[in-house]
């Protein structure tokens, strides 16, 4: 697709002489290397015309190799691990500080097991990805948004296909984007929201600082509340989000006003390592 982002796959640059076949029950390195291919990566570069996927590891490219080559495309989705998730946002930040308008979204096993943690981690990293990544990178590089609806009684589905904007959040990651941003009571946030197929702008307004006592524990907060002018945040009543005082914006209850009554969700527990 020719309107597509120019993008680049990355199996990020590992630590010196690591042996990525290695399994569990070997050493970390052998007397003779051998890798895993990225399949999981070649899966959506080959979806996507005129990508790259460049494996760093069994080529011996460095992060200052990658941050280079990051310069000339759009887009970066990178597979991060658990062990190489610091080196990871590191190289993020470089990659950002010579292109501010470059895009990173980070997939793979870190980020599937701590999505919200992963996202918050760094104010470089865009979006992330659990689960099979592959159509969801694709379609927002090319700028698209697809929702599939199932009879379950007539055994029949429907699928449409819409165009979206870059770097869009959804329902649930809007929390978590809005979380990275710097917050002080009077001012407002505003980004693009994916909703049923089409664009919205939503608003956040940082309303004010309250104490909220929660099972979790009691925190100092500030209150937010998203509005739009259309679509369903403007249709389900009013939405309040708190977040904690502090850089990490922890949502730690989130109460929706409807017109049957209210919802309101507390944070349980709270595991700092």
């Amino acid at each position: 697709m020719s309107s597509a982002m120019k993008t680049l796959f990355l199996n990020p640059p590992s630590f010196e002489k690591f042996d990525g076949g290695a399994g569990s029950r070997w050493p970390a390195t052998r007397e003779i290397e051998s890798y895993w291919y990225p399949v999981w990566l070649a899966y959506p570069a080959g979806m996507l015309q005129g990508s790259r996927l460049l494996d760093g590891p069994p080529h011996h490219i460095t992060p200052e190799e990658v941050i280079r080559i990051s310069a000339d495309y759009e887009f970066l989705v990178l597979f991060t691990s658990t062990v190489g998730f610091q080196s990871d946002i590191r190289m993020a930040r470089a990659m950002k500080e010579k292109k501010p308008d470059l895009k990173i979204a980070f997939v793979g096993p870190q980020v599937q097991i701590k999505p919200a943690e992963s996202l918050l981690a760094s104010q470089d990293i865009d979006f992330v990805v659990r689960g099979e990544f592959d159509h969801a990178v694709v379609d927002y590089a090319q700028g698209k948004q697809k929702q599939v609806e199932k009879n379950l009684v007539k055994s029949t589905s429907k699928e449409q296909t819409a165009s979206i904007p870059a770097c869009v959040t959804d329902s649930l990651s809007a929390i978590f984007y809005a979380a990275s941003q710097p917050m002080v009571v009077g001012q407002t946030i505003r980004f693009p929201l994916a909703d049923s197929m089409r664009t919205v702008t939503v608003t956040m307004k940082v309303e004010a600082k309250e104490e909220i006592k929660t099972p979790a524990g009691t925190f100092q907060t500030i209150r937010v509340e998203p509005t739009a002018d259309e679509g369903v945040v403007k249709n389900r009543g009013n939405i309040w989000v708190w977040y904690t005082d502090d850089a990490r914006h922890i949502p730690v209850q989130i109460q929706a006003r409807l017109f049957w009554g209210t919802i309101t969700f507390h944070l349980q527990s709270l595991e700092m390592k």
